[in-house]
């Protein structure tokens, strides 16, 4: 099933959001999966769930409407409307895990 992913705690991630932290703790195969999905989500403005990793680095689940892309130093975050914080917000992509299409 392509939406099951094993769980990651915060300690497998390598400290600080370098440029190889995709690369380092979920693969390229998984980060382009997120990119196709929320892409996906975007052109049939459908809901996506996923845990997101704060800089607290403590995970919470999210439900969002996608609104656009944007990049922030080089990397790729979603905007949208966060339905857990009733605002828009922008997600790094390689903060998102358990991403699915609702």
């Amino acid at each position: 099933d392509l939406h099951s992913f094993p769980t990651r705690r915060s300690s497998d991630l390598v400290l600080g959001l370098g440029a190889g932290l995709k690369k380092s703790w979920e693969g390229e195969n998984y980060y382009k999966y997120k990119l196709d999905l929320i892409n996906q989500a975007l052109e049939e403005n459908e809901e996506l769930s996923f845990s997101y990793l704060n800089e607290d680095e403590e995970w919470n689940r999210h439900v969002v409407t996608p609104l656009n892309w944007e990049t922030h130093q080089d990397h790729r975050h979603i905007r949208a409307y966060c339905h857990l914080r009733d605002e828009k917000r922008s997600f790094d992509v390689r903060r998102i895990s358990k991403l699915k299409m609702l």
